[in-house]
């Protein structure tokens, strides 16, 4: 079942059916972190971190800014197993 069970399969069933507000990107950018148990809390401090950094950097910031919408949109994927997995989209 998933990470959050019942009640975390009903919302993401809704997320795909509930109209979404829709705005263009110049790109869909999807992060993905490995929370397996293989992996320690530092790992995935230090993963969450790197994402984050990467997203503030100032050259990045410029290249999105840059485009033509001057915006992204950001997927964010948390896994451990086939049967253990949270999405999230920003």
């Amino acid at each position: 079942m998933l990470k959050y069970g019942l009640p975390g399969a009903i919302a993401l069933a809704m997320q795909s059916v509930l109209p979404v507000r829709a705005e263009p990107v110049d790109m869909l950018l999807c992060l993905a972190a490995d929370v397996s148990e293989s992996v320690t809390a530092g790992e995935y401090d230090l993963q969450k971190q790197g994402h984050a950094s990467a997203i503030e950097d100032p050259e990045v910031v410029a290249l999105i800014q840059a485009g033509a919408y001057g915006r992204i949109a950001v997927h964010y994927v948390e896994w451990a197993d086939q049967l253990q997995q949270y999405a999230e989209m920003d």
